[in-house]
């Protein structure tokens, strides 16, 4: 760098050269934490206002990026060049909200945290730190686990009010945070701040029990029975699980997961309600398994009808629509899955009679080849199958030409009118 420094001889090319692109030499010394390099170009900054500028440019980026890169010593020195700049100093502080401050809480830097604390002019910025953003900090420290930050702004709040407020916020967003990633550690650290017994339950109620089926969705099953063993009343417990006709069974078949089925299957069992979560909707933990391609979820979901002998009402249910939507989405091994579970040559033509044909054309429109040609084998076997699948359109297609009909119609009697006006 003192090289090229000398080799720009010319003061105007040096000068030109530190200013270049808003000062970016800086800013990238204090991107990867080089105190020597930034201290170098400190002290090249030898005009009047150059040194405000350097640390002014790109919104105080240079500050910023030190706390993004967990760089205490770079940010230690940034702060000491600017004393004689203390209308920089807060503002570089105060910047964005303190953004500076939430960069730290999400990032886990502790050291960080505590000194832009410590540099805070008064309790009342201090406050205003914690609350920027309604309480951003917080909640990002929530979302990435950081455990030992949660327990440090707790403490700096002080304040039961104050405490009460993070936790509260957005209708306890931060709980949902900590189950939305799995992470039970936290969840504990933030349910044992909640002292009354009300609060807890609104908080596994929030949003219909929201934080029960984002987990079994995410597939975090520590979440799972941290939440089932919080909520200890067998009437709470059933409410968890029949939300919106048991859509936390297919929200957990959507990533595949079998061990989270598996659990909400013995937590259902607890309750005596398997085969009405089974069924939900029109057993749509099996569609959805089907859609998703997710094979094993069908050969779980399939055994447990078996137990409950309700397997014809699993295949069949909403017009074979498991077969449907697994021609829709290409799963040809789903297809086949479906066709061998039907086993009589019964079912098999009933299948294609009613969910065949739109399968085929749902299939076409989509591209899948594999799936076109697995259905015209099927077909073969039964009169008339593959000619209803060419031909028969389904309930869309006849909507379509009706459409298409009487907009063709209303064209011609438009032309005509204008035709014969231009001849009168």
């Amino acid at each position: 760098m003192k090289y090229l420094w000398y080799l720009a001889g010319s003061l105007d090319v040096q000068h030109a050269m530190l200013e270049a692109y808003d000062y970016y030499a800086f800013t990238l010394a204090a991107m990867g934490g080089h105190t020597g390099a930034l201290r170098y170009l400190w002290n090249l900054a030898d005009l009047p206002n150059a040194q405000r500028e350097m640390l002014e440019a790109d919104d105080y980026a240079a500050f910023i990026f030190t706390i993004d890169g967990d760089h205490i010593e770079a940010l230690e020195y940034l702060w000491g060049v600017a004393e004689e700049l203390q209308d920089v100093r807060r503002a570089m502080l105060k910047y964005d909200d303190y953004l500076a401050f939430r960069l730290a809480a999400g990032g886990g830097y502790i050291r960080i945290l505590n000194f832009l604390w410590e540099k805070a002019e008064s309790p009342d910025e201090q406050r205003a730190m914690l609350k920027s953003n309604n309480y951003l900090a917080f909640k990002m420290a929530v979302q990435k686990g950081h455990a030992k930050v949660l327990n440090f702004l707790w403490e700096k709040a002080e304040s039961p009010d104050v405490q009460h407020t993070m936790l509260k916020v957005n209708d306890y967003s931060a709980f949902k945070f900590a189950a939305l990633y799995g992470h039970t550690e936290v969840l504990d650290f933030l349910w044992n701040k909640v002292e009354l017994s009300e609060a807890q339950c609104a908080i596994l109620e929030a949003d219909n029990y929201v934080m029960f089926r984002t987990s079994a969705q995410e597939g975090h099953i520590g979440v799972l029975n941290f939440l089932w063993k919080k909520a200890k009343s067998l009437n709470v417990r059933r409410e968890m699980l029949e939300v919106s006709n048991y859509e936390v069974f297919g929200t957990a078949s959507i990533r595949g997961n079998t061990k989270v089925l598996d659990l909400l299957w013995e937590k259902a069992g607890s309750l005596g309600v398997q085969c009405v979560m089974l069924q939900g909707s029109g057993y749509p933990a099996f569609a959805i398994a089907a859609y998703n391609g997710h094979i094993d979820v069908l050969g779980y979901l399939w055994n447990k009808a078996e137990s409950l002998n309700v397997q014809s009402a699993v295949l069949g249910a909403k017009g074979y629509v498991a077969f449907k939507v697994a021609a829709e989405s290409g799963h040809t091994d789903v297809l086949d899955y479906l066709w061998r579970k039907a086993k009589s040559l019964n079912v098999q033509s009933t299948m294609l009679q009613v969910s065949g044909h739109v399968a085929f054309k749902v299939a076409a429109q989509k591209g899948h080849i594999d799936v076109l040609n697995f259905l015209w084998k099927k077909a073969k076997a039964f009169r008339g199958a593959q000619r209803a699948m060419l031909y028969q359109p389904s309930q869309i297609t006849r909507q379509i030409i009706h459409r298409a009909k009487v907009f063709d119609r209303t064209f011609r009697n438009i032309s005509n009118k204008f035709r014969y006006s231009i001849f009168e």
